[in-house]
């Protein structure tokens, strides 16, 4: 395969790519309604509240324990902000550490409004520094699963786990890489504040 069709093949994966981040961007951000099955296979809507309403139940109804084991589970708001906070961090991680040099740094951009001012910086050092980067290049990253390390409302660090796929040229790298991530919460959504690869 020469260079030329090598090169419109990574192009339409960073396109799709970069497609994919707008529509989860999209789907992180309406928040509002988090639909989590119980392990009984129904599912519990989390709204406003600091505790989600069991199925089939009323506002304002008094709920009565399930029987045989099949409770319902209730989740609270902090659940729900820390899985926000897991799912942000997993999408960050693959984009970013998924790129094309062809692409001129497309998936670091993309990641804009998802970082902090602080992470905003290493990104313009980031592109300045790999500027020159050959265009034979590309790197496929899939976010595996997440540890958190610490939570609070407002700030919470993990480890995300990785498996990616170095190209360059012919050559062909396959390898599993963490990365720690800090996360800020400012105007009530949740941005990068630093990644380091492990």
């Amino acid at each position: 395969m020469d260079n030329k069709k090598k090169i419109i093949i990574i192009f339409i994966l960073v396109i799709i790519l970069i497609v994919a981040a707008v529509f989860i961007v999209k789907e992180i951000s309406k928040g509002d309604q988090a639909v989590i099955p119980n392990e009984a296979g129904n599912e519990a809507s989390a709204g406003g509240g600091s505790e989600v309403a069991l199925p089939g139940s009323e506002a304002g109804e008094q709920q009565q324990p399930a029987p045989s084991g099949n409770e319902a589970a209730t989740v609270t708001e902090e659940e729900i902000d820390k899985k926000q906070a897991e799912n942000r961090a997993k999408f960050f991680t693959a984009m970013l550490g998924s790129y094309s040099a062809a692409a001129n740094f497309a998936n670091v951009l993309d990641l804009r409004p998802l970082m902090s001012d602080k992470m905003l910086s290493w990104s313009e050092d980031f592109i300045a520094r790999n500027i020159n980067t050959p265009p034979e290049e590309s790197m496929v990253t899939y976010a595996l699963k997440t540890k958190v390390l610490s939570y609070s409302p407002l700030r919470t660090s993990l480890i995300v786990s990785t498996r990616r796929e170095k190209n360059i040229g012919d050559a062909r790298k396959l390898y599993s890489q963490d990365a720690e991530l800090s996360l800020v919460k400012i105007g009530g959504e949740w941005k990068i504040d630093t990644l380091s690869w492990k």
